[in-house]
């Protein structure tokens, strides 16, 4: 998890991200806000489709909770997010200047053990 973590906290504003879920959907979109504080907690908004969604959790007793995808339609009444599922796996591509300096950035990285 904390890998998956890492990957979501070092997102950079509109780098396209992929989330995929534990049932297997995917989620897409461009990084919004970042909000990481090591140790602590993650929160990555990505907008994508007509859609807006979150990827978060925090730490407790230095481990993980597992990552949530949530959604909300842009532009609805009701601001209420859905939960989606649990994050299994994230693909990042960086489609900035400065793309050669960050290495491994096309690399998907799963929840798996260090």
């Amino acid at each position: 998890m904390k890998a998956i973590v890492e990957q979501l906290g070092g997102a950079e504003l509109g780098e396209r991200i992929r989330l995929t879920l534990a049932d297997g959907t995917t989620v897409e979109g461009l990084a919004g806000p970042v909000e990481y504080v090591p140790g602590r907690r993650v929160r990555v908004e990505l907008r994508g489709d007509g859609e807006r969604y979150d990827a978060s959790a925090a730490c407790e007793d230095r481990k993980w909770d597992p990552v949530e995808a949530r959604r909300v339609a842009e532009g609805g009444t009701d601001p209420t997010w859905d939960v989606l599922g649990m994050v299994e796996s994230v693909e990042t591509e960086f489609d900035g200047p400065g793309r050669d300096a960050r290495p491994n950035r096309h690399r998907p990285v799963s929840g798996g053990h260090f």
